[in-house]
């Protein structure tokens, strides 16, 4: 670090933030680390070039707040441990992906008990890709499997090859919505470490780590299933991102006031880079906040991190429900050519829905579980809490209304089965009576042989063969119009009259 390079100002600086993250791989490997001290002066930073460099990190005596964008390099996590005792759980949940272990351990990390210092936040970026296939769900299905065979590929070829390099940006899934959308998980791991008070005499003193899947573009990092199949150094000409829209961003920061100045700056993206929503994080980290109270209490510091998860949440809702809305109005449709198409893609949105309830209230007892320490601190987790808890409320409606959709659309589907049935009954109930005329007339005509006076071929007369016909036609219509019942109970009373 650099004390001697203070900001000229008291507050949060995270430019360098980004300017880690874009770092060439050709370069030597940059420590993306932003270092923010909350106390004093101002913010403090550094960028280390070598691994080597014998530059000992800062340990004081009131909060501080560190930064991994990206994959973090082995020489990192063997540094941060050691300077600031990081509990080696927070690398094995935050490196979980990319983990060489084969057995699966089926961990629940989620459980209230586990929430102890070590939480981490799911984030999603939306994309999508103009493709030429048609829209029916063979084709649907197909995109699927080939984005989860190369999704798995790209896990496999990280593991054994070994191919992360640190500030690459990993992604830990990746989901097929239609033929058009698609998205991208990522993940940001929090360590926070508390000293109780009275306990050295460092009253309020706290670390935080914060670790990023956000590094490089997507582009400059190991690709997967989310760039172009013909352009795998960049994305292709069809496909773009839509992250979190920066004017929902700022106004949550400053309370509902519209901005229509220079404050909200725009990163300068590079042509076919796909962006990420946790790329916009740094420039809204401090904005809004107050810097005391963030060095009192560690969860307001962290504030901006959760009410970012929030605006991200409030995002893909926001996507899944048009999803929702665009497969209703399709299963809607009663014909007698409805399909399983719509049925498919709403399951798929109700599993999604399942997970992001999950996920929130995952991160509602995070939020309850902590106590916050200042009247500034208090009133921004109130104001959490109510988004989260409103984000649940929505996100189970819109799994209600997935749920609903499905019936709707399974009962759509019966009833176009049974229109095809009727139809089909129809097609099939002429063929019975062109059969019921012909094979009467088939079996005259075989009895007699053709041997007709007419043909030349014997001494009958063809009136013969209509004479015979109409009463073997009559009774084989009797059997195709009448009852079976019927007849059966009129031949057992004339066998009884016998």
């Amino acid at each position: 670090m650099h004390p001697e390079d203070p900001f000229d100002s008291f507050g949060l600086d995270f430019s360098i933030f980004g300017n880690y993250n874009r770092a060439n791989k050709g370069q030597q490997p940059i420590y993306n680390i932003e270092y923010v001290d909350l106390l004093g002066a101002g913010s403090q930073h550094s960028s280390q070039s070598a691994p080597s460099s014998n530059r000992t990190l800062p340990t004081l005596d009131h909060g501080q707040l560190l930064f991994l964008a990206g994959c973090p390099g082995p020489d990192q996590i063997d540094r941060l441990t050691k300077e600031y005792e990081i509990n080696p759980e927070f690398w094995r949940r935050h490196l979980d992906s990319v983990s060489t272990a084969s057995p699966p351990t089926f961990e629940d990390l989620k459980l209230p008990s586990a929430i102890c210092g070590i939480f981490q936040l799911r984030f999603w970026t939306i994309g999508s890709r103009v493709t030429n296939i048609t829209e029916d769900q063979e084709s649907i299905d197909s995109l699927r499997k080939d984005a989860e065979a190369r999704m798995e590929r790209y896990r496999q070829d990280q593991r054994e090859k070994n191919q992360w390099q640190p500030g690459d940006s990993i992604v830990r899934g990746f989901e097929i919505h239609d033929r058009e959308y698609f998205s991208i998980e990522q993940v940001i791991t929090i360590y926070l470490s508390e000293e109780r008070k009275g306990h050295t005499g460092n009253d309020g003193k706290w670390f935080a780590l914060t670790c990023s899947d956000c590094g490089r573009f997507l582009h400059e990092s190991p690709s997967g299933p989310w760039m172009g199949s013909h352009l795998p150094g960049r994305a292709d000409f069809h496909t773009k991102t839509f992250p979190v829209p920066e004017h929902r961003l700022w106004t949550s920061i400053y309370n509902g006031t519209p901005l229509f100045n220079g404050s909200v700056s725009k990163t300068e993206v590079p042509l076919r880079a796909l962006q990420q929503s946790l790329a916009t994080l740094p420039r809204t980290f401090s904005a809004g906040q107050d810097l005391a109270a963030m060095h009192e209490d560690p969860m307001y510091a962290l504030h901006r991190i959760f009410s970012f998860f929030t605006s991200n949440e409030a995002h893909v809702l926001s996507f899944l429900s048009s999803q929702i809305e665009k497969h209703s109005s399709t299963s809607g449709e009663a014909s007698q050519f409805a399909d399983t198409e719509p049925l498919s893609n709403l399951l798929h949105c109700q599993r999604l829905l399942g997970r992001h309830v999950e996920e929130l209230r995952y991160v509602l007892r995070i939020v309850r579980s902590r106590v916050a320490k200042n009247e500034i601190a208090k009133a921004a987790s109130r104001a959490l809490e109510q988004d989260l808890v409103y984000l649940i409320e929505r996100a189970v409606t819109l799994r209600s209304r997935s749920e609903t959709s499905i019936s709707l659309s399974m009962n759509v589907a019966s009833i176009g089965e049974a229109r095809r049935g009727v139809q089909q009954n129809k097609s099939l109930f002429r063929f019975t009576i062109i059969a019921s005329v012909y094979v009467p007339l088939s079996f005259v005509a075989t009895l007699f042989g053709m041997n007709f006076r007419q043909f030349g071929q014997g001494d009958l007369s063809i009136w013969i063969y209509f004479v015979v016909s109409v009463p073997v036609f009559v009774v084989s219509a009797l059997f195709l119009f009448i009852n079976p019942h019927v007849l059966r109970g009129g031949f057992r009373r004339i066998i009884a009259r016998r």
